[in-house]
């Protein structure tokens, strides 16, 4: 058999240049959170949430475009982390995901990526539920 000499062992893989760049989001649940002084934990489902590249710990969720929660756990298929608890009625908050890390290339932060437009706090006295589904 003929035989193939190699100077050194090589491996060569490309990662694309976003954490998000593979990720898909199909769903946000709750869409909104109850005013008061306890936080609501958030689910954003989807996929190609990589945990190797999307570490908890440099992961946030970022409501408004200035308030700024860590995330508390990412898997393939979902990231969860805390709605700030607020006092005040607010609706039509932009729900953005972000990493910390920086652009290699330029030394910049990462831009965020828009999840939302549409959530909001509510007042839960009025919140009327006219059916409940499994």
């Amino acid at each position: 058999l003929p035989r193939t000499a190699f100077a050194a062992a090589s491996l060569s893989s490309t990662f694309p240049e976003h954490p998000f760049a593979r990720a898909r989001i199909d769903r946000i649940r709750p869409r909104a959170a109850a005013l008061g002084a306890v936080p609501t934990v958030l689910r954003i489902e989807g996929a190609g949430f990589d945990p190797a590249t999307l570490r908890p710990e440099v992961i946030f969720c970022v409501f408004g475009g200035t308030e700024r929660r860590r995330a508390l756990n990412v898997s393939e298929q979902l990231i969860t982390c805390e709605a700030p608890a607020r006092d005040e009625e607010a609706e039509g908050v932009t729900l953005a995901l972000v990493s910390d890390e920086v652009d290699i290339d330029t030394g910049e932060p990462r831009e965020a990526v828009g999840v939302t437009s549409a959530f909001a706090w509510v007042n839960m006295s009025d919140v009327r539920v006219d059916a409940v589904v499994p």
